[in-house]
């Protein structure tokens, strides 16, 4: 099985998102690959990219910032069991 975000926490909580492409972009704006429809996110919020037969997440400058185990990070490359932090929304990382 490959890689995935799930949402322990949030107004996305349950669900379950597979990642299957290069990217996958986070944020509130229609036309992300996941959308978070949540006032605390901003609009182009972050990024998650295939590197090396893992993932790297990267904000992209939003206003309330990204975390991943409770530290606020710019890039940060993930390790299965890892928890992302954006807005009001915990995800659960599963390599």
């Amino acid at each position: 099985a490959g890689a995935r975000l799930v949402c322990v926490k949030g107004v996305l909580a349950g669900q379950v998102l597979p990642l299957t492409g290069t990217t996958v972009t986070i944020g509130r704006e229609a036309g992300r690959d996941l959308v978070v429809a949540d006032a605390m996110v901003s609009r182009r919020h972050a990024v998650l990219r295939a590197e090396g037969g893992g993932y790297t997440l990267a904000d992209e400058g939003s206003s309330n910032g990204t975390y991943v185990n409770g530290v606020r990070v710019s890039t940060q490359a993930l390790r299965p069991g890892d928890r992302i932090q954006i807005g009001g929304c915990e995800f659960l990382f599963e390599g």
